[in-house]
């Protein structure tokens, strides 16, 4: 179920259908609230939604909940990319090293 919710996530995403997208989010949330996958892509759709504190928190919790995850360094990756266009330089800096030092 979580596969089919994830394929989903990523076509509204594109589309910019962001409601459908968080949506499944939401869904894919309820299944497993720690999915690490799901609240960086909420993280993406809000931040695309002009939602910045609620992108930063789920960007944020993501990366706390794939400690020791392989995809790690992908949603450090997709925090500093959401610092780098909030303009938020040094914090950008600071986790494009870390998933640097994740996946060298």
């Amino acid at each position: 179920m979580k596969l089919i919710l994830l394929i989903a996530q990523k076509l509204f995403l594109k589309l910019k259908q962001y409601n459908k997208a968080l949506k499944d989010c939401d869904r894919a949330l309820k299944i497993s609230n720690t999915y690490a996958y799901a609240l960086s892509v909420s993280g993406l759709i809000k931040a695309a939604q002009g939602k910045q504190a609620a992108a930063s928190e789920d960007l944020k919790a993501a990366i706390q909940n794939a400690k020791n995850d392989a995809k790690e360094y992908t949603y450090r990756n997709y925090l500093a990319d959401f610092y780098r266009d909030t303009r938020q330089t040094a914090r950008a800096i600071e986790e494009y090293s870390a998933a640097i030092h994740l996946n060298p």
